[in-house]
């Protein structure tokens, strides 16, 4: 047989060449029966490493969690292999080239290879923010791809599946791909009231195109495709995206165009021989899967060898048409081996709507580490995260499954056992190897237990073989929960005083039993949490290696407890604690410049992001400081929080009550939101609707409720000065966080009740400006939410008939005291009002600019930028120059009445058109 000639335009590194020659089939047998049964083949040799991939990262913009979602799934079932003893490569990556990279580019004055350069560094930054084990990480701008790419192409066209020929069609740039006439609608955009042509799955804009390319013969393949489907029903998963692909498969498949016009699109690799045209982007993101599998390295038959086939392709479900139908029928067109499985996960939502880099709705992953912490990320996304159906994202959220799952179930678990001052861990393991014999004799209850852990590894190790980590983080915790059960029927406490050897037995039996549970659970547990599994079984004092899969069995390790760790100290930051210390509710948050904001203020602002809380807003910090000081005051464990609330200060209460281990009752007005509602209850708030408005609901929390409770504590929500204290610090963090040849010129914060108005002004007559002038304050309020401005005007501290603004979070009908002395006695202090429509309009446009979502409380403090009264107030009589070199500080305060929804519905009630 003669070798095929690479053409001249593929005079790409001949270290290739020999390996890749196609003479290892004869042409006249390359679609035989038997070449096709090897290579239609998904099964793999013995000694073929475990390979899973995530999808390639588009790097038109930043990563956000549901990147991280789809990183974690891959992570955590390359984890469970390694856990089972097989060797497994994980391959994640970027995926560089295409029309919004390069619109990207031009809109940042970058050329695209040095912003794929930046953006790339983001999301390694991130696999290694995640603790990620990849052994891979491919770039599509790296050389070898793209003469893997090249090298595909000559295959597919040396072997006739590619032709040239006129194409014309609806194509989107946003999804990249063309739609037939049944795949769009026309519909009208919200945001501008434009109607549109747009793709009904999608919903992105869609444009008519008419350009000459090539295209790949996949309608030659619909039967091969549909064969394969139907004999591996499972090879999707979940299985009704199966049943979709087969569908789109027998009722819409054409031929696929493959390159586009270099005039249309200049940055991707170009088709061999011909530079006039690109190849179309999927194809050249799709072969990055055999890139790092070795191709075109590959002798015949070693592919195996690199971990080819793939044994899990992990992908969004919004690309499944690209992974179900265009890549199996690439790599027919080749009689190259198919992955062995497709994990389409569902997506992440924020308000109910998918994340999406293009509506700003998006949760920054970095952040949401830094606030909870990592391996709490990993167990709630793993936990929460959906398979076949889209999960929302809510801090509320992730704290309710801290505080439920890690924090009352495990590590309440592991306080129990590991914790006693009276009984030791080993002393009872030790007695259970002696005691063989007899173990489960004490309690009918002990064998129950014995027998959910010796279910429990071969019933998690079921649901990871269907890839289904959440089934499987379910499964263990279920045993945990009854094992919890299991103690407090058993009360191992009452038995330390007895001297009776029954008595004894039971205790070591009650201990061991218990132990055992935690310890196969944390074997198991390890590739959700590494970090904190590998503390937990340190803590029993399992050795390094007795952590394998073959270990999750009751009685398989008798070593346990040898140099146990049994500091009290070392325990409850193994439960995944958050990242704020259980001492202080409360987080150090960013303060960044905003470059989109500054370029409209005309002068450098900062953004202090309080909305990265653990409750969503700056209350965590003076209502956590106040409650960290009464609990250090009144220590018992009946001590119970009482807190009236718009919605925000309930919040803070909450999750501070969390943090310190104590009970909590928040007392709302009738006119709080059932989103904020729900969040309180989530958390484990008792929470009580009353009263048009917060002094009502206040009153009655006073007067029916804690003078009812002899262990109730009451939380003022802004007026008292550990309130103060606690918001104080953000002072003290932006002086540490901005640069020191920075001056402050002013910072502006919203104002309800006025509680961050006071502590700010604490703030910054405590800290030292060296020389240079002191910040200014700015107040902002809502019209119809204004009793401050209303107090300057009137020279005299007044109440408010009413709140009649939709900022409902400044709804204190009458500013606390302290706020009215800041505002009389403070030089320079500027008090402002701003509109609904305004306050509705920036929070809008902050989503666009800061690509973060907040109230309309906060929209107040924005507002001021967007409207020009941050100028006209801070920057009257002030050239443009010297407005330019100001810097002003604004506390984007948060708050958790928030959806997307709710920005739809400001945009409809103003008429904001952006």
């Amino acid at each position: 047989m003669r070798p095929v000639r690479l053409p001249a335009a593929l005079a790409f590194r001949r270290r290739y060449v020999p390996a890749v020659r196609p003479s290892w089939v004869c042409p006249s047998c390359s679609h035989g029966q038997t070449w096709r049964q090897r290579f239609m083949s998904s099964d793999s040799k013995s000694d073929k490493p475990y390979y899973v991939t995530t999808p390639i990262f588009y790097v038109n913009a930043s990563p956000h969690v549901g990147h991280m979602y789809s990183m974690l799934l891959a992570d955590v079932l390359k984890r469970w292999q390694v856990l089972k003893g097989r060797p497994a490569v994980l391959c994640t990556g970027t995926d560089e080239h295409g029309s919004k990279v390069q619109q990207a580019a031009a809109r940042g004055g970058m050329a695209p290879k040095e912003f794929c350069d930046t953006t790339a560094e983001k999301f390694r930054d991130l696999a290694q923010a995640i603790g990620m084990d990849n052994d891979h990480f491919i770039r599509t701008t790296d050389p070898d791809h793209k003469d893997a790419v090249q090298y595909f192409w000559h295959l597919l066209k040396k072997r006739g599946y590619i032709y040239e020929s006129k194409h014309e069609g609806w194509y989107c740039v946003s999804d990249e791909c063309f739609y037939a006439a049944q795949e769009i609608e026309r519909k009208v955009v919200p945001q501008t009231g434009r109607t549109v042509m747009a793709s009904i799955e999608s919903g992105n804009e869609v444009e008519w195109v008419e350009e000459k390319n090539y295209h790949f013969r996949m309608t030659a393949l619909k039967g091969r495709l549909l064969e394969f489907y139907a004999a591996n029903p499972d090879w999707i998963v979940p299985r009704t995206r199966m049943n979709e692909v087969i569908a789109w498969v027998s009722n819409n498949l054409e031929d696929l165009s493959i390159s586009r016009p270099v005039q249309r699109l200049d940055w991707g690799v170009r088709v061999p021989d011909d530079p006039t045209q690109t190849i179309y982007v999927w194809v050249d993101a799709l072969i990055n899967y055999l890139t790092k599998a070795g191709f075109p390295g590959w002798q015949p038959g070693r592919e195996h060898e690199g971990g080819w086939p793939a044994d899990v392709h992990v992908i969004g479900k919004d690309i499944v048409r690209f992974h179900g139908v265009y890549w199996p029928a690439l790599l027919m067109a080749l009689d190259l081996p198919l992955p062995k499985q497709l994990l389409t996960h569902a997506h992440w939502t924020l308000g109910k709507r998918k994340m999406s880099k293009s509506l700003g709705n998006v949760v920054n992953p970095f952040f949401a580490i830094d606030r909870w912490g990592l391996d709490t990320m990993r167990y709630f996304m793993m936990r929460d995260g959906g398979i076949e159906k889209d999960a929302d994202y809510e801090n509320s959220f992730v704290m309710a499954r801290y505080h439920k799952d890690l924090q009352s179930t495990l590590g309440n678990l592991v306080s129990r056992v590991a914790r006693s001052k009276v009984w030791k861990v080993r002393d009872s393991v030790a007695w259970a190897g002696e005691n063989s014999a007899s173990l489960g004799q004490s309690f009918t209850e002990s064998e129950a237990l014995k027998a959910l852990v010796n279910e429990m590894a071969a019933t998690m190790s079921k649901h990871m073989d269907e890839l289904d980590p959440n089934a499987a983080i379910r499964s263990v915790f279920s045993v945990l929960a009854e094992t919890n059960k299991y103690i407090s029927d058993r009360a191992p406490w009452e038995l330390t005083n007895s001297t009776k050897t029954e008595d004894q037995a039971a205790l070591h039996e009650i201990i061991y039993f218990t132990s055992e549970t935690v310890r196969c659970a944390g074997i198991l547990l390890q590739p959700i949490m590494p970090a904190k599994m590998g503390t937990l079984l340190d803590i029993l004092g399992v050795q390094v290696d007795r952590r394998g899969f073959e270990h999750a069995a009751f009685g398989a390790d008798l070593t346990t407890g040898v140099d146990c760790m049994t500091s009290i100290q070392q325990i409850p930051s193994t439960m995944g604690s958050l990242a704020f210390n259980s001492n202080k509710p409360w987080i150090e948050t960013p303060c960044v410049r905003s470059a989109p904001l500054s370029r409209i203020a005309g002068c450098n602002i900062y953004l202090k992001l309080e909305n990265l809380q653990p409750s969503g807003s700056f209350k965590s910090r003076g209502i956590g400081n106040f409650m960290v000081r009464a609990a250090e005051s009144a220590p018992g464990a009946d001590a119970h929080f009482y807190c009236s609330s718009g919605g925000n200060a309930g919040l803070a209460c909450a999750t501070s009550a969390i943090a310190l281990k104590r009970k909590a009752t928040i007392v709302v007005p009738m006119t709080t939101p059932a989103l904020m509602i729900s969040k309180l209850r989530l958390l484990g708030a008792h929470c009580i609707q009353i009263g048009e408005n917060w002094a009502q609901a206040d009153r009655y929390l006073r007067e029916e409720l804690l003078i009812n409770d002899p262990a109730g504590v009451y939380v003022p929500p802004f007026d008292h000065p550990h309130v103060w204290d606690g918001a104080s610090t953000i002072i003290d963090e932006v002086v540490l966080q901005t640069p020191q040849e920075v001056d402050i010129n002013a910072v502006v914060c919203s104002v309800g009740g006025g509680g961050l108005l006071s502590g700010l002004a604490q703030g910054i007559a405590r800290n030292e400006w060296f020389g240079r002038p002191t910040p200014t304050l700015m107040a902002v309020e809502t019209v119809g939410a204004d009793s401050l401005n209303a107090s300057v005007r009137a020279g005299e501290h007044v109440t408010l008939p009413g709140i009649t603004s939709i900022a409902s979070s400044l709804g204190a009908t009458r500013v606390a005291t302290k706020a009215w002395e800041v505002a009389r006695d403070t030089p320079g202090f500027h008090s402002v009002t701003v509109t609904d429509a305004e306050a509705a309009t920036a929070c809008v446009r902050f989503v666009d600019d800061a690509r973060l979502a907040v109230e309309a409380s906060c929209g107040a403090t924005i507002a001021t930028v967007y409207s020009g009264t941050l100028r006209k107030q801070l920057g009257h009589g002030v050239s443009d120059e010297e407005w330019a070199e100001k810097t002003i500080v604004l506390i984007v305060c948060g708050g958790s009445n928030v959806t997307m929804e709710i920005l739809d519905g400001y945009r409809a009630k103003f008429g904001i058109a952006i």
